[in-house]
């Protein structure tokens, strides 16, 4: 992503090229000030494209508008305006700790899955102990009841 934004910073269209000629030959012929506004024309043009370039990098990160807008104005990244390198490097840390902080959510939300069944787990094993519990007090009371029936003598 840093290397997107350098390739932005660096002359490498034809146009950029023949700009700078032209500038220098204005600067040549002591034409200063046109030199000065036709590449203070392109800087802007530049910052524009790094800052467009920065919200599509915020995009593809999961940012949404209004979240691109606290992001931008909490690092002072404005469009049209310099962009330092502080700045960006500063964007990059937060969007890397969000995504970090994206992560633990997943697991905790994992985590607490597993948990809910276990404690699911737990329940069904107590429901079935309980059963098992009233079954047994049953037979033995059955079992008790044909002892006593079988050991008692009949009278007549």
């Amino acid at each position: 992503e840093m290397l997107e934004i350098n390739v932005i910073r660096s002359p490498t269209t034809i146009t950029d090229v023949f700009r700078q000629i032209f500038c220098k030959f204005l600067r040549f012929i002591g034409k200063n000030l046109t030199a000065e506004r036709i590449t203070h024309r392109a800087t802007i043009k530049q910052d524009v494209r790094i800052y467009d370039a920065l919200v599509a990098i915020l995009r593809r990160h999961g940012f949404e508008g209004l979240e691109i807008d606290l992001m931008m104005e909490k690092h002072e990244i404005i469009s049209g305006f310099h962009i330092s390198g502080n700045s960006m490097t500063d964007l990059y840390d937060d969007i890397h700790v969000r995504k970090q902080l994206s992560l633990e959510v997943e697991e905790h939300d994992k985590l607490h899955e597993k948990m809910n069944q276990m404690v699911n787990v737990m329940l069904m094993m107590d429901h079935t102990h309980m059963e098992l519990l009233t079954k047994i007090d049953i037979l033995t009371d059955r079992y008790i009841l044909k002892k006593r029936s079988r050991s008692t003598p009949i009278s007549i």
